[in-house]
């Protein structure tokens, strides 16, 4: 695995370095396999990096029709909720976009508990994938990183760490308030992913970054983010201005 930070003077620059990486695997992914599995991130930081990749300067060079969406994690919430990760994922980019509905596999937990929504989406992505036995792997994922060093809803000291066989769980945050259940990739089919770009912005979140570069496994025991890696490229791009 090869791993590469890079620090932009502001998060629309760093979002433009990420887009373009993204537009680069895509090609590559089309090119090689016919499709492009994209995993995407939820929280306020990727919202710049959507709006680009919907706008004119990119739009046209992705292939929508062959490119697959996927969720590292979702509250469970009803889809339009303010809180969803799908919800801003269909205003910034899915709804300004020609993309098949087909093509859009969110987490559906609006009608299921937590555990039989992981479940279902478990199924889902083994049957996409044609994978019963093995893990998935998918071309790119997108994530970001909490102030806690949380990725995806993986958080330090959750049980959900621990996971070994399955690919999609029920978690919560036990320190927001309130604590709302979610849904979450394990580190299993996370870090089989070929390639994993995380977008961070923040000082706070580059202090964890730094420690995370400079001390990998004392970090591994801190931040759930510096658990993740993958088979080939893992790229961080930061900027220490929100």
């Amino acid at each position: 695995m090869n791993v590469e930070a890079k620090q932009s003077d502001s998060l629309e620059a760093a979002s433009n370095s990420a887009a373009k990486y993204i537009v680069k695997q895509s090609v590559h992914s089309i090119q090689k396999r016919g499709l492009f599995t994209l995993v995407l991130a939820g929280g306020s930081t990727p919202r710049t990096l959507y709006s680009l990749l919907a706008s004119p300067t990119y739009t046209h060079q992705l292939d929508w029709t062959r490119t697959h969406f996927f969720w590292g994690d979702e509250r469970c919430v009803s889809p339009d909720d303010p809180e969803s990760n799908y919800a801003m994922s269909k205003g910034t980019i899915l709804s300004k976009i020609q993309i098949p509905p087909d093509n859009i596999h969110r987490m559906e937990i609006d009608a299921s508990s937590p555990d039989q929504a992981a479940k279902e989406y478990e199924n889902k992505l083994r049957f996409f994938f044609n994978s019963p036995q093995k893990i998935p792997s998918f071309d790119l994922v997108l994530l970001g990183m909490g102030n806690d060093g949380h990725t995806a809803s993986l958080f330090p000291g959750n049980p959900s760490l621990d996971e070994k066989d399955r690919l999609v769980v029920a978690t919560e945050d036990k320190n927001a308030s309130p604590a709302v259940p979610r849904i979450t990739l394990t580190l299993p089919i996370l870090n089989e992913a070929k390639d994993i770009l995380f977008l961070i912005s923040g000082e706070q979140k580059g202090n964890i970054l730094k420690d995370i570069m400079d001390h990998p496994q004392e970090a591994k025991l801190k931040y759930p983010a510096a658990r993740i890696r993958a088979k080939d490229q893992l790229m961080w791009y930061y900027s220490e201005t929100p």
